[in-house]
């Protein structure tokens, strides 16, 4: 079995309605995004006070901060990769009803393209002093693509697409009233 191969393989009908889905709308992409990194956020702050608590030596502060690296990107990484390579989504995603797919099968991504997918990005965030702008344009990329794609779907050969329900909101962003049962 090769690694982009999923469960759904074996459906003709699942994959072939899978690849027919809508692209996900830029907005939910976005919202999408800050939710995982709240939740990244949230996720390293426990750890990181678990193992270090809350007291700071000087002496260890260049260490701290290497292994506070390390960690930060060991959960992001963990977080990011395993859930789009086995779900198609992250909890963000989930949320907004959109998850990631191959662009030309629309099975989910498998390890390796969420991994490259993952990588873009973070890959970027490594270059002084421009690193964290070349990261945000990269998330900020599909909002200028003509397919919605981002620089770092367009690597990994994916795109995000709509597979659940919207949120209730109605196209001015105002909250739309829930029909009651």
């Amino acid at each position: 079995m090769t690694d982009d191969l999923s469960p759904e393989a074996t459906g003709g009908e699942v994959q072939a309605a899978r690849a027919q889905l809508p692209l996900a709308l830029r907005s939910h992409r976005l919202v999408a995004r800050i939710i995982d990194e709240f939740a990244i956020g949230v996720c390293w702050t426990l750890i990181e006070r678990a193992v270090w608590g809350s007291s700071l030596e000087d002496e260890a502060l260049t260490l701290r901060f290497f292994l506070w690296a390390a960690l930060f990107v060991a959960i992001a990484a963990g977080y990011e990769i395993a859930l789009v390579a086995t779900r198609g989504h992250t909890l963000g995603k989930y949320m907004m009803g959109i998850s990631v797919s191959q662009v030309n099968s629309g099975l989910r991504p498998g390890w390796k393209r969420s991994t490259r997918r993952w990588a873009l990005p973070h890959l970027l965030l490594l270059i002084p002093y421009a690193g964290i702008f070349l990261w945000l344009l990269c998330y900020l990329s599909p909002f200028w693509s003509r397919n919605r794609q981002g620089w770092h779907d367009k690597v990994a050969g994916t795109h995000v697409v709509k597979t659940g329900p919207a949120p209730p909101y109605q196209s001015r962003g105002t909250i739309a009233s829930q029909p009651s049962r």
